[in-house]
């Protein structure tokens, strides 16, 4: 065997050894950038994966954002119409407040005039009321006056009634006593003082009276019961039946006659009291 065919043989070895060792590292480069590939894209992979899921959060996010943005600005539109309508009401507020006071300083304007005039008043009734006073005290003074006056007109009155009716008495006393002296024993209806009738004659006491300091009764019988002048009635407690005193007869109407009042308790003779002609 020549050296050429040697040398080709040991270099066909040499080539055949690099080339299989070539082989088997780019085989095992190969097989790396294969687990490589593998690894990159699973992390390939796997990153796309972080950035749709990153995506979605950043679009969730986003929506979330324009939610709350959209809201705010609801929000916002509604504390303005709010603060626009808050102004509106304080510009209503201060036109009232300035109306308020307006009517107020009219108010006190008004206050203080009718104070004045409620001073001019309560002056004004201080006055009348010491002028009322007066008027009441003049008053009293007149009253008192009056009264003194009444009831010396109506002592005068009563006594000039009493001397009427004793001018009357005495007329009528003096007209019997002609008639006793013209008739000098005739017949007449006139009785002595004191006599009885012949028949029982029996009445009331209508009223009691005193005239010019005497006692005077009035009774319930008169001429048509036969009473005449000078017949004396007994007088009785009508309810015990106690004897009371006498009533002289002085004058004389058809149903009822007036005497003077006599006895121990002719104070109790009164209306109502019982008088009798006769006590049995």
């Amino acid at each position: 065997m020549s050296f050429l065919t040697k040398l080709f043989i040991v270099l066909h070895v040499v080539v055949s050894m690099l080339l299989t060792a070539g082989l088997i590292v780019f085989v095992e480069r190969a097989q790396n950038f294969d687990r490589e590939n593998t690894e990159m894209k699973a992390m390939r992979d796997a990153a796309e994966a972080r950035s749709h899921s990153a995506e979605d959060e950043l679009n969730a996010l986003k929506a979330a954002k324009d939610a709350q943005v959209g809201a705010a600005v609801a929000e916002a539109r509604a504390i303005k119409e709010q603060l626009d309508a808050a102004q509106g009401t304080g510009r209503d507020l201060q036109k009232q407040l300035a109306v308020a006071n307006a009517n107020l300083s009219s108010s006190q304007a008004a206050t203080k005039s009718q104070s004045d005039a409620l001073k001019v008043a309560q002056d004004t009734m201080g006055l009348l009321h010491d002028q009322t006073n007066q008027i009441r005290s003049q008053n009293d003074k007149l009253q008192g006056t009056n009264t003194e006056q009444s009831v010396a007109i109506a002592d005068l009155t009563n006594k000039y009634t009493v001397t009427r009716k004793q001018l009357a008495v005495a007329e009528e006393e003096i007209a019997d006593l002609k008639t006793r002296v013209a008739d000098a024993g005739g017949n007449v209806r006139n009785v002595q003082p004191g006599a009885v009738a012949a028949s029982p004659i029996n009445g009331v006491v209508r009223a009691t009276r005193n005239i010019g300091g005497v006692d005077y009764a009035t009774i319930s019988v008169g001429s048509s019961d036969s009473v005449a002048k000078g017949m004396q009635f007994n007088v009785l407690d009508r309810n015990k039946g106690d004897f009371l005193g006498y009533i002289t007869i002085t004058a004389v109407e058809p149903n009822e006659a007036t005497g003077r009042i006599e006895g121990p308790h002719k104070r109790d003779i009164k209306a109502g009291s019982e008088v009798r002609t006769q006590l049995q």
